[in-house]
């Protein structure tokens, strides 16, 4: 398995005196007014049907539930962008067998399983590709978007933004971060101010993409979603999508954490109650619970509790936002918590959304796929006999744990996932016995989330067999800047990666058997990616 070289930018490869430079500026430009946020309050109740949530988006055109695509894009920078660029270009090549065109409802156009995405979890430089896919679909592969991301300079151009007069002025004087300038920069240049009400109003479909940040208050994982805007009493429609990827690439150091800003009323206090007095035992481990009982102020709260110290079910009667407590939350990369966003898509699966779908019996085949930009290169700390300087202290400081998370959560979800099968084919042998030994007894039934049949498709540059095309990609660094040629390279790379997977070649295999049309062709990838 790879391991996640995380979203940080690695300007110590490039110059360490500009990196100097750098920090040493912003770090001195404190704000000394109220602050800026951008989030406004949530008028009212809190509405379940109002919102950016999963629920809310229509399956779309060419879309079924019958084959159910999640995608991880993982941090790390420009290349981690080209990456899942990369993976969504070898999705729209891969054609969906002639017989799933009936399936389709009024769509009419030639299919392919980038049609049948439906969720796609994100993290800093994935993000980028995650938001501009969602909000402007086929426009992501004109030019237009490697322009605006892929080939661009980011790191120069938030310099520039920085040390712009104007901007020196204003970091000081009106209570705006750094974070702030690269928020604006994303918004304007990238996903033309769109917020997240856009998504809700065009295209108004899947897929449901979640970019994902860091709570430093709770060091959990937090969602860009209405789900967890509810907490904050906060309306997300408003949200510019540009803020979000911010947010989710604010490397701590490099980048100040973005706030957002507790609204207290009515919607921030039903939401704190509806979560806290859920009788669902796995509500009480969700992250959502820890978070809401920090921030909740409860006059009437018992005295007595549990053994793990929390209060009893349905005790929390009498509660609210603690305004004073809580006024400000403040985000980081959304990889120090999640480093390949697989966390929602687990969660999803046990207790969300794709649950809520396979009780239903509309999902069949799940497939996830992980793009995972790390790298496996072995480490230069060894070699020379002087300490490691500051800087590189303080990086690795920050990214060790999240190195040590990443290969834990790909077998968790293996695991999870692989149970179907293992539980059907014991099932149906328990069945067989019971039909030759005691025919009158009934079948056994087969619980739903045993009848779906899994795919984990694990994209990673570690994978590439050629070992000369494999260490030059790898030792791409992950800063936010990369020549035109190694940004094509990635892109043609993980698409090959992709269309040559064992597990994403056996989904193809199986949709063009279930079809009745098994000579459907596979996508053709190129060479020295094979596994």
């Amino acid at each position: 398995m790879g391991q996640w070289h995380r979203s940080g930018w690695t300007w110590i490869d490039s110059s360490p005196i500009l990196l100097l430079l750098f920090v040493f500026v912003v770090l001195t430009l404190t704000g000394c007014a109220s602050p800026q946020c951008p989030n406004e309050p949530l008028a009212g109740d809190r509405d379940p049907a109002h919102g950016y949530r999963f629920e809310n988006l229509d399956v779309g055109a060419g879309n079924t539930d019958d084959v159910f695509v999640c995608l991880t894009f993982s941090g790390g920078g420009t290349r981690a962008g080209a990456m899942a660029y990369g993976v969504l270009t070898g999705l729209r090549d891969a054609a969906l067998p002639l017989g799933d065109q009936s399936a389709r409802g009024e769509f009419e156009g030639p299919g392919s399983l980038l049609d049948e995405v439906d969720l796609i979890s994100s993290v800093s430089g994935g993000s980028f590709v995650a938001m501009y896919y969602a909000l402007f679909r086929d426009r992501t592969f004109d030019e237009e978007f490697k322009d605006a991301f892929l080939y661009r300079n980011i790191q120069r151009d938030l310099m520039v933004a920085t040390f712009n007069p104007a901007n020196l002025v204003r970091l000081p004087f009106i209570g705006l971060d750094r974070i702030d300038l690269a928020a604006d920069l994303y918004s304007d240049t990238i996903f033309e101010s769109h917020t997240f009400g856009d998504l809700i109003s065009s295209p108004g479909t899947r897929p449901f993409v979640v970019v994902n940040a860091t709570n430093m208050a709770t060091g959990r994982r937090f969602e860009f979603t209405q789900g967890d805007f509810d907490l904050l009493g906060s309306d997300m429609n408003t949200m510019p999508c540009g803020w979000a990827t911010a947010a989710s690439s604010a490397f701590p150091f490099l980048l100040s954490p973005l706030r957002l800003q507790y609204h207290a009323g009515a919607a921030a206090d039903t939401a704190i109650m509806d979560i806290l007095n859920d009788p669902s035992a796995d509500e009480r481990r969700r992250r959502r619970y820890h978070w809401a009982r920090m921030i909740a102020r409860s006059p009437e709260a018992p005295a007595s509790s549990t053994d793990e110290g929390e209060a009893p079910l349905g005790a929390w009667q009498a509660h609210e936002l603690d305004s004073e407590q809580h006024r400000f939350l403040y985000l980081l990369d959304g990889g120090i918590s999640d480093n390949l966003g697989l966390d929602y898509v687990i969660n999803a699966y046990r207790n969300g959304p794709i649950a809520h779908l396979i009780d239903q019996g509309r999902i069949k085949r799940l497939v996830v796929i992980v793009v995972d930009a790390g790298n496996q290169l072995p480490s230069q700390i060894e070699r020379g006999q002087a300490a490691p300087g500051l800087f590189v202290v303080g990086y690795k400081t920050a990214t060790i744990g999240i190195d040590n998370h990443t290969e834990v959560r790909i077998d968790l979800l293996q695991s999870l996932l692989q149970s179907a099968p293992r539980t059907r084919d014991q099932v149906l042998s328990y069945a067989a016995a019971l039909r030759e030994h005691v025919p009158e007894v009934p079948d056994p039934t087969l619980p739903g989330w045993a009848r779906v049949e899994p795919y984990v498709v694990h994209v990673s540059l570690n994978d590439v067999t050629d070992e000369d095309l494999r260490e030059r990609l790898l030792r791409m660094p992950t800063r936010f800047t990369l020549p035109k040629p190694d940004v094509d390279l990635i892109i043609e790379t993980s698409r090959d990666l992709l269309l040559r997977d064992e597990e994403f070649v056996r989904l193809l295999r199986d949709l063009a058997l279930e079809s009745g049309h098994p000579e459907s062709g596979l996508p053709v990838a190129g060479t020295n990616v094979g596994r």
